[in-house]
């Protein structure tokens, strides 16, 4: 249920801080470290979206 609800709040864009805050980890680098695979497709959806406004200018 932990994984699952980190998981949810990471995919409805609530801030890795306060999600790592949340979790009770001592620092955001322990919670970017387990839901790397969860920021690695955010992280291609927000790559496409920032080409396609650089593209519009």
């Amino acid at each position: 249920m932990r994984h699952t609800h980190a998981s949810f709040l990471l995919s409805k864009d609530i801030a890795i801080q306060y999600v790592s805050e949340r979790l009770g980890h001592a620092d955001v680098n322990i919670t970017l470290s387990v839901y790397a695979h969860l920021l690695d497709k955010k992280r291609n959806i927000e790559t496409s979206k920032a080409l396609t406004e650089l593209n519009k200018l």
